[in-house]
């Protein structure tokens, strides 16, 4: 996955007629990681990500190539080899990859082929479709805001724009889509120039008539026309390239015989590519593997030692035993109790029967009838309570904190300097009174529910088209309340072992309890609460029985108390019914386009920190941003700020703005044009 650079370096001037293209990912991925003071200044965030589309053969992975080799910075390619066979690994690889990428930053992510894993996603999708869309959802929240990718960028690459994931491709993930179109004349003769530049000939060569004969290639075409000259050249027993070789080469008409060897010769090499990329591809899977293995050998080698180290911890006098308490037991209950479950206790703890107290379970699963310290409350020694016994007397010590399911630990939001406010959310007055009506007053308030005699509301669904605020609200309501938030990529409650996952939403409400009060944000819910299927395997099983502990833990058996859930998605289409039931569900809450007002709140939000010089037309700019979802307005912003970049200023003038809506304008009539009729 991460790129080593090599002889084969690409510089930028083997860029041929991709001016604009090359201007725009140096402005929106180089800069921002070899010069980020000049965003702080200019008061915009940088951009995370840029989308470069277009037909085959037109640079873009040409494009990314030389950014790699000409930035001092970490490069990671990956992108149809993230999709595994096995459940629950794919999201777990893009994981990987996001926590390698800040960990050795300055780094950009190139995905290329992006439509491999990012195609729209379907109402009932089964087997390496639904695991498709599992990586996406991780991709997706790889991509937001709960975690700030730093001097992390990405670059996507496709020809295929028309199936890309709508939420995708929205601003605040993809920042910016550049087009790689076909090369008009003076592009061609660039490319055309620059590979022939290294080409040994004799002779003027008419690059224009060369040129004008290639109405239609692309610019990997032109380089075949030079490869295809010089085999010409080869052909005829020469070393070097002669003028009508290269007219040879382009033209149409060229004799059939040529065609069909030429056309042959293309043909073994692409079936030989074909199979060496299938057996690289074989090998760097085997290779992935293989250093998974050696990281979990070596992860129980670490845990052997420990193990051997608390070994001989408990072996000592004075050591203790860790164990849990099945059941306090009272004077009634102990002499009654049949001793002969437990004759393993020495002789000598039959003097203690009057004082007996509790029956507990240590690691090994063996129990014992134990007595306790003072220092440990009686009261405290429920079921499941982790205690501490002393080796030589198995007294009860101390009581334990509760054991923590690590991956249950990582879902807690830790609070930064990226905190949202309530007044950061333009356009949403109607959303945030719900949602502080359903999620914050039962938390901080919850005496006038049992007042009015209703029970306190358990969840909500968020839930509209991407961009809307629905990941924006939900992190300004962890960042007001004082309470445990806990963030869950609903793809990666997905586990490969069977059972795993159901068991990880069982800790998950588990800690929430114990850490009461306490908002479960579950973002992209359609990865695990789409209609089950009748007949389900594999994933589609396991999803299901995911579905299914969810439901058991919102249903009214185990009451909620003080934890409340939040869920969003922008496929409320595809959720199982049963999820959307009021006493699960009890509040959906939507997230429409906003209205002219709204973006104008928006866009003054964002634009509050830019610098500027001159007065900004917002009614102009708002009026023009018609369609724009709140996700757009900031984009306006960051355009604008990168068009007074790019002309040298450390401010922002009224132009800019103007300049910015008409260009993502322009853009997003593009993207519903009729070529693009399935796209973006």
């Amino acid at each position: 996955m991460v790129c080593q650079h090599h002889g084969g370096d690409v510089s930028y001037s083997d860029l041929g007629g991709l001016t604009h293209q090359l201007r725009d990912v140096r402005d929106w991925i180089e800069r921002p990681l070899i010069d980020p003071d000049i965003f702080e200044r200019v008061g915009v965030k940088p951009p995370k990500g840029v989308l470069l589309y277009g037909p085959p053969g037109t640079g873009k992975t040409l494009l990314a190539k030389a950014i790699s080799s000409n930035i001092n910075s970490t490069f990671l390619i990956k992108s149809f080899s993230l999709v595994s066979k096995y459940v629950g690994e794919s999201p777990l690889m893009v994981r990987e990859m996001f926590k390698y990428a800040p960990e050795h930053q300055p780094c950009i992510i190139f995905l290329d082929e992006i439509d491999a894993i990012d195609r729209r996603r379907s109402c009932y999708g089964e087997g390496e479709t639904k695991e498709c869309d599992r990586v996406l959802i991780e991709l997706l929240s790889e991509l937001d805001g709960f975690n700030e990718l730093d001097k992390v960028k990405v670059i996507m690459a496709t020809n295929r724009p028309d199936v890309l994931d709508p939420a995708l491709l929205r601003p605040g993930r993809i920042d910016k889509k550049i087009e790689f179109s076909l090369p008009n004349e003076d592009s061609r003769i660039r490319i055309l120039k620059i590979h022939a530049s290294g080409i040994t000939k004799q002779g003027d060569i008419d690059y224009e008539k060369v040129v004008k004969l290639s109405e239609g290639f692309n610019g990997a075409d032109m380089r075949n026309v030079c490869t295809e000259a010089g085999m010409l050249a080869l052909r005829a027993g020469h070393d070097y390239v002669v003028p009508s070789d290269f007219i040879k080469a382009s033209m149409e008409d060229v004799d059939e015989e040529i065609v069909r060897r030429i056309n042959d010769e293309k043909v073994k090499r692409g079936i030989a590519i074909m199979r060496c990329q299938s057996k690289l591809h074989i090998r760097n899977i085997n290779q992935e593997r293989t250093k998974t293995v050696k990281e979990n050998l070596e992860a129980l080698k670490i845990r052997l030692e420990e193990t051997e180290d608390e070994l001989k911890y408990f072996t000592t006098t004075n050591a203790e035993l860790v164990g849990e308490v099945m059941q306090p037991l009272g004077k009634e209950r102990c002499n009654v109790l049949d001793f002969l479950d437990f004759w393993f206790v020495s002789d000598h703890w039959l003097i203690y029967t009057i004082l007996i107290s509790v029956l507990v379970k240590v690691n090994e699963g063996v129990r014992y009838i134990v007595n306790r310290s003072s220092l440990a409350a009686h009261s405290k020694l429920v079921s499941g309570t982790r205690v501490s016994l002393q080796r030589r007397t198995f007294t009860i010590m101390r009581i334990l904190p509760p054991k923590v399911n690590p991956f249950v630990q990582k879902m807690v939001y830790q609070h930064d300097g990226g905190d949202v406010s309530y007044s950061d959310l333009g356009g949403l007055t109607h959303q945030l009174k719900d949602v502080r009506d359903w999620i914050e007053r039962p938390l901080i308030d919850p005496d006038i529910f049992e007042r009015v005699g209703v029970k306190p509301p358990k969840g909500v669904l968020l839930y509209g088209p991407p961009g809307t605020g629905k990941t924006l609200l939900a992190k300004a309501i962890s960042s007001n309340i004082n309470s445990t938030f806990l963030m869950v990529v609903s793809s990666s409650l997905v586990s490969k072992y069977v059972g795993e996952s159901s068991l990880l939403v069982r800790e998950m409400f588990k800690y929430a309890r114990e850490h009461q009060p306490c908002i479960i944000f579950m973002d992209e819910i359609d990865a695990i609460g789409r209609r089950r299927s009748s007949y389900g395997e594999g994933d589609t099983s396991e999803c299901d029985r995911v579905l299914i502990e969810l439901l058991s833990q919102l249903d009214g058996f185990n009451e909620l108390d003080k934890v409340t859930v939040i869920m969003a998605t922008n496929r409320p289409d595809v959720l199982d019914p049963a999820l959307l039931r009021p006493g699960r569900i009890d509040k959906k809450i939507e997230f429409s386009l906003p209205n002219e007002d709204s973006r104008m709140r928006i866009i003054k939000i964002h634009a509050s920190g830019i610098t500027k010089q001159g007065d900004i037309d917002y009614e102009k700019v708002v009026k023009l941003s018609e369609g724009f979802s709140g996700a757009d307005m900031r984009n306006i912003c960051t355009e604008a700020g990168m068009l007074a970049l790019r002309a040298g200023h450390d401010y922002v003038v009224p132009n800019d703005f103007i300049k910015a809506v008409t260009k993502l304008g322009e853009a997003k009539k593009l993207e519903s044009s009729a070529h693009y009729s399935a796209g973006f």
